[in-house]
C-alpha cells in the first residue's frame, strides 16, 4: 500500500511541476507578444530635409535617432529608407529584448560605410 502512495505522490508533484513548467513558458511568451505590440517605429523628416526616426512604447517616446548610429559625427539619414531601415533594425532588437545597439556589420548590412 505504501508504494503505491509513493507512486501517486511521484505522479502528482511530476504534474504540478509540468503544469508550473506551462504557466511559465505561457507568460514569457505573453510577455514577448505584449512587447512586439507595444512598440512602434515613426519616420520623420525634419525641416532641414534629414530623415529621423523615432521608436515608441505605447504612446511614451523611447528613442528619438536624428543621425546614424555608430558613425562618427553627426551624419543625418540621408532617406526615409535608411532611417526606416536601421529604425526597424532598433525595433525588432528591442522586441526580442536585446540592447538596441547597432554594429558595424548593422551598417554594412544597410549600405553604409562604417567610420569610426
Amino acid at each position: 500500500m505504501e508504494k503505491r502512495f509513493k507512486h501517486i505522490r511521484a505522479f502528482v508533484i511530476i504534474g504540478l511541476i509540468v503544469i508550473g513548467g506551462g504557466l511559465v513558458l505561457n507568460y514569457t511568451e505573453q510577455q514577448k507578444s505584449l512587447k512586439k505590440q507595444g512598440y512602434q517605429l515613426i519616420t520623420r523628416q525634419s525641416d532641414s530635409g534629414d530623415w529621423y526616426y523615432e521608436i515608441y512604447f505605447g504612446e511614451s517616446l523611447k528613442i528619438r535617432q536624428r543621425t546614424i548610429p555608430g558613425i562618427s559625427g553627426n551624419q543625418p539619414f540621408a532617406s526615409e529608407k535608411q532611417a526606416r531601415g536601421i529604425g526597424n533594425l532598433v525595433l525588432e532588437k528591442l522586441q526580442e529584448g536585446q540592447a538596441p545597439i547597432i554594429t558595424s556589420e548593422d551598417l554594412k548590412k544597410y549600405g553604409f560605410a562604417h567610420q569610426k
